[in-house]
């Protein structure tokens, strides 16, 4: 937005009201251009730009990588703690403290999976260094449509519109499909064949999506 201006509005009564904008204030001005001694009056108020200043604050999306994790000592991981690890939201399936040397400081050794991959990684850091902590969310919604042929995945939201961005879990992008994923695989497209209304479980973390199980309505 320009930091400063101006223009001319053309009034009743032959006055002309001239408008100057300045970063933090704005001059409105009417003048009588047909009085010999043409006069006027102006008035002196803050700038609706001033708030746009490049000095202010600006705030990022929620999709922002910082907004996916939150920090967490490392001697506070446990088993079944979540936590990132070479940018991969994993699970811890094993912790271990340990202390190197006389003066050293204790040590975590964790190991854990990828929470959609199943990929085992490990990690070993001092305890009181803070690792990222992902934020990991589940959602149950209504399975309508799925295609074992495209992977295709249609699921009705709370608002009655449908999300079509999933699809079945045997079609990865990355690596292969596990066992479980084989297993929810032939769950769903079998519920489906049996004409069974039923929910699909997504696990959510660091900007991804996965359908991981499934649940049968009651």
């Amino acid at each position: 937005m320009c930091a400063a201006g101006s223009f001319k509005i053309a009034l009743l009564l032959s006055l002309t009201l001239t408008v100057d904008w300045y970063a933090n204030f704005v001059i409105f001005t009417a003048v009588d251009p047909e009085l010999p001694d043409p006069h006027g009056f102006w008035c002196l108020s803050p700038s609706p730009f001033a708030a746009m200043s490049d000095d202010e604050p600006t705030f990022e999306s929620t999709d922002s990588g910082a907004s996916h994790t939150y920090p967490q000592q490392a001697g506070e991981v446990r088993k079944g703690s979540h936590l990132m690890i070479k940018g991969h939201p994993c699970k811890c399936i094993e912790v271990s403290t340990s202390k190197t040397g006389k003066h050293g400081h204790a040590k975590a050794h964790i190991v854990a999976v990828d929470i959609f991959t199943g990929k085992k990684l490990e990690d070993l850091c001092p305890t009181s260094h803070n690792l990222e902590v992902p934020f990991v969310k589940r959602t149950e919604l209504q399975l309508l449509t799925a295609d074992g042929d495209s992977g295709e995945v249609s699921l009705l939201l709370e608002d009655g519109t449908t999300k079509d961005d999933l699809n079945l879990p045997t079609f990865v992008s990355i690596g292969e499909p596990t066992d479980e994923d084989k297993k929810v695989t032939e769950e769903i497209l079998k519920l489906q064949d049996d004409g069974k209304d039923f929910q699909v479980i997504i696990l959510s973390a660091c900007g991804i999506e996965k359908i991981i199980a499934t649940k049968v309505s009651a």
